[in-house]
């Protein structure tokens, strides 16, 4: 398979050509990227470690060289990280095979935004200006949603949702509380009018993925549902519970930084919901659809204080 050979050969002749000329910069890193076709490229990872850690910086002359590579086995997609520093032996990193590329090089990107972190601070000279502060990327997001069933279970019920993630780079995982609801208001013609209603309440746990601006979600959990109904002559209750599982799939809108408006379509399979009353008619499908726009609101993170100067020499 022909392979992605970004910067391998020019970084290491350009490492020997100015070893000798100018002081490596201590706070950059020469990364070389090596990755099968079916990967994203070298300018998609810099640009991944850049947006989670804004002060990294790339740089032919830097003092660490990181050699990224990944390459295609029968197990899967292997990714190698080697870091060689000045003054010490090259350290490398050997990842488990995984099925897709995409989660290859995301592991590879972890691992350079925590190489950037664990770099010296920058020296600063007598009256220099320190660095500005940091920015940390968000470390959950909390989402609040509204819909309505466009499917069964029941069919054209109003939805809402409550939602809260904790993210790691493009992945998020955490819970998802949904309730919706759903009415049959009787034939003002019959002799004895019965109104059914009918609410469900569903708790799932999520695990998100986000690649701006698709959201895809897999949900898994549990739910119950109340039938209730009331006539002339007789009124009860039915409550049953059942299993919920499925996909979410939408688009992150930025309003700003940390505020994001989610357009969704939400796909759930569920367990049968048997109704113990013959006279009741909101039998539940084996299935729900919901179109819904959400809002969700990242924390966490924020501004780091400024490294601490080192005096220069």
């Amino acid at each position: 398979m022909a392979q992605q050979r970004r910067s391998g050969v020019v970084v290491a002749g350009l490492l020997a050509l100015t070893a000798g000329v100018a002081a490596a910069d201590d706070r950059a890193i020469a990364l070389t990227y090596e990755a099968p076709d079916a990967c994203v490229d070298e300018a998609t990872v810099r640009a991944e470690v850049t947006e989670r850690r804004p002060s990294a910086r790339f740089a032919v002359d830097g003092a660490v060289l990181a050699i990224a590579r990944v390459r295609e086995s029968p197990e899967g997609f292997v990714a190698e990280l080697t870091i060689i520093e000045p003054g010490a032996a090259a350290t490398s990193r050997l990842y488990p095979p995984v099925d897709h590329c995409l989660v290859a090089t995301a592991r590879l990107a972890d691992a350079l935004v925590v190489l950037f972190t664990d770099l010296p601070p920058p020296v600063t000279a007598p009256g220099e200006a320190p660095s500005p502060r940091e920015t940390r990327p968000p470390e959950s997001t909390l989402e609040a949603a509204v819909g309505r069933t466009v499917g069964a279970n029941p069919t054209a019920a109003p939805t809402m949702a409550l939602s809260v993630r904790r993210i790691s780079g493009p992945w998020s995982t955490g819970g998802r509380g949904r309730i919706l609801w759903d009415a049959e208001t009787p034939d003002a013609d019959e002799e004895f009018p019965t109104r059914f209603s009918s609410y469900n309440a569903e708790l799932m746990f999520v695990a998100c993925g986000a690649w701006r601006p698709l959201l895809a979600c897999f949900e898994a959990g549990v739910g119950a549902r109340n039938v209730s109904w009331s006539g002339t002559f007789d009124r009860g209750a039915d409550l049953t519970a059942y299993g919920v599982g499925g996909v979410r799939v939408g688009a992150t809108l930025s309003v700003t930084r940390r505020v994001h408006l989610i357009p969704a379509v939400e796909l759930l399979g569920v367990t049968s919901q048997p109704a113990t009353a013959s006279q009741v008619p909101l039998d539940a499908e084996p299935y729900s659809v919901t179109a819904e726009l959400g809002v969700s609101i990242d924390f966490g993170g924020g501004r780091s204080a400024p490294p601490k100067s080192q005096p220069g020499p």
